[in-house]
């Protein structure tokens, strides 16, 4: 079974990669949501596909938030 941390890290790994590809950064959350729902709807199994997509847009945002708290947090390590 898929658990929804190993969709949200791999969503991530994706992100970083499409990032260092160069992409523009201010589409990686637009990335994040499409990916996570994609991956969701092949890899986990909810009765519906109305289900799927609900988690894949919770997995998209996780990533997303994650990423956003790493680009911050590194922003204000550089300013210290």
């Amino acid at each position: 079974m898929v658990d929804f941390s190993m969709i949200t890290a791999l969503v991530i790994g994706i992100a970083q990669l499409s990032k260092k590809a160069g992409l523009n950064p201010y589409l990686i959350p637009v990335l994040n949501v499409l990916v996570g729902s994609a991956l969701s709807l092949l890899l986990l199994n909810e009765p519906t596909m109305l289900d799927n997509i609900q988690q894949g847009l919770i997995i998209g945002l996780s990533a997303s938030g994650f990423y956003d708290l790493c680009t911050n947090t590194k922003k204000y390590q550089e300013s210290i």
